[in-house]
């Protein structure tokens, strides 16, 4: 009777793999809108089988037709094997729902759970050493600078690849797997925190400095201080220009392996990154997000809910620059979000082009909750054919004004006037677009604006004077003065200013 019921059940999972099919192969992602519920692993939902399909009923009955789920990497036993038995579950529940998954796979020391391997000297340090904990469970933040840190991560992420590809040979249910390493389950570098400077950060800075053919002479000139020996070298004496490359080059690494890990796991694994924002704080080291994420199919941001949603979306579609893109909306009431904010926010985001919006932190209460009526309202809007912005005018956002704390006020002041409160679509772009070179830069037809843009390096100035489009500087006599240094520099001139 038990091997009559099991394959009935690995035939209702082949039926619903196969009813998949379309819907989960990544060149139909952007033939619909994916609303994407999710399910963090240590939420009573997920718990038991029951829970779980009670979760999945509610989250379809409101329109969402996608999941997230989350695969720890302390399900790893003591003999380095994984344990996959509850993740197995429920992407089998999720499939038999009719869903495609999204999968983040958690590498943090989130509660103080640890994986098998794991020592104090594979944590994230704030400046002078000191272990960097959020709270008295001692969660901490493995350091991407750590040989050993690196090792670890890209076994489990060859080894969570090559599970799934042998479960589901044919048709593989998971649309993309994330990385999320910080305390908040994303790919960044926590933005509450300056981190990452232990040992093993120190050392990887100096190796990397070396690398590009750093001389102490050479430091010391641009850095203002006199460095007598590479001890002298750190990341606390560092120019911060530095320091924040260095951060962008660690992500850009760790991204480069873990691509590769996946894909060695299986060739059909897509990989997405996960940033908090783009724009609200160096110390994600995400300013550059188009360059640190070049190995990325799919970019998440989740913005907090009172955010502007359409520049922020605006921004994310200028550097997706062909991956996919999506927002996320934060738990109930998450700084005093209302019913109207949420169906805002996810209205927008989809109008602006994003390919999923993703509900995040949201308990099973109030998602049965009938006063969140926003969750069945963009269920419908779900239903509707994405949308496909193909902006002729865009503007360019300084990377280096944001880590030289200039902030974003003065381009979103911009943005709501060239974009007309947002009815008209405007790319929002930053220095790794601009390095594309004037021939990517030249579908913005209709121009290029530059609102402030204190701070240029040298190679975005020199591209810049080569633009053949419409530029137009709305600032002259500020624009340029700084190179991404913060030394003093001529104002920009452009040869062609748009009207």
């Amino acid at each position: 009777m038990m091997l009559a019921w099991q394959r009935l059940e690995g035939l209702i999972l082949l039926a619903a793999l196969m009813a998949l099919a379309t819907t989960v192969s990544p060149a139909r992602v952007r033939d619909r809108r994916l609303y994407v519920n999710t399910c963090w692993s240590g939420l009573p939902s997920f718990q038991t089988t029951e829970k779980f399909d009670q979760y999945l009923a509610v989250s379809t009955g409101h329109g969402f037709n996608a999941l997230s789920i989350d695969i720890p990497w302390t399900i790893q036993k003591p003999d380095g094997s994984y344990d996959f038995s509850r993740s197995d579950e429920r992407i089998d529940q999720i499939v038999r729902a009719g869903l495609p998954a999204f999968v983040r796979l958690k590498t943090m020391f989130a509660w103080g759970e640890r994986t098998p391997w794991a020592k104090d000297e594979h944590l994230a340090c704030l400046a002078g050493g000191e272990i960097y904990y959020r709270d008295e469970r001692k969660a901490a933040v493995p350091s991407i600078s750590h040989p050993a840190v690196r090792r670890e991560m890209v076994k489990f992420y060859r080894a969570v690849a090559q599970h799934y590809a042998q479960r589901y040979p044919d048709r593989l249910p998971i649309v993309a797997y994330s990385a999320a390493w910080s305390l908040t389950a994303e790919s960044e570098y926590m933005h509450d925190a300056d981190i990452d400077y232990s040992p093993a950060a120190q050392k990887d800075f100096r190796q990397w400095l070396r690398r590009r053919g750093e001389t102490l002479a050479t430091l010391s000139q641009r850095w203002g201080k006199p460095l007598n020996s590479w001890q002298q070298v750190t990341l606390e004496a560092a120019h911060r220009t530095d320091f924040y490359r260095f951060g962008e080059y660690t992500l850009r690494r760790s991204f480069h392996e873990l691509k590769q890990a996946l894909r060695a796991g299986d060739s059909r694994a897509a990989f997405g990154v996960q940033f908090g924002c783009i724009w609200d704080n160096p110390n994600r080291r995400v300013s550059h997000a188009t360059d640190v994420s070049q190995d990325a199919d799919w970019i998440f941001i989740a913005d907090a809910p009172l955010y502007p949603h359409r520049f922020s979306t605006d921004f994310l579609r200028g550097l997706c620059r062909g991956r996919y893109g999506s927002n996320e909306m934060d738990g109930p009431g998450a700084h005093g979000a209302s019913n109207e904010v949420y169906l805002q926010q996810g209205t927008q985001m989809w109008e602006h082009g994003a390919d999923a919006v993703f509900l995040c932190n949201w308990l099973l209460n109030p998602l049965e909750d009938p006063k969140y009526t926003f969750l069945s309202r963009l269920g419908e809007l779900a239903k509707q054919p994405p949308t496909a912005p193909q902006p002729k005018r865009a503007i360019y956002l300084s990377s280096w004004d944001i880590y030289n704390g200039e902030g974003v006020g003065v381009y979103r002041e911009a943005y709501d006037e060239i974009a007309d409160r947002g009815k008209g679509p405007v790319d929002v772009i930053n220095d790794a677009v601009i390095l594309e070179g004037p021939a990517y830069l030249a579908r913005y037809s209709e121009g290029i604006v530059l609102p402030h843009n204190r701070h240029l390096s040298p190679e975005v100035r020199a591209v810049i004077e080569k633009i053949t489009v419409p530029v137009t500087v709305l600032n002259p006599q500020i624009a340029g003065t700084r190179d991404d240094y913060g030394r003093e520099t001529d104002p920009l001139r452009v040869p062609r200013t748009g009207g």
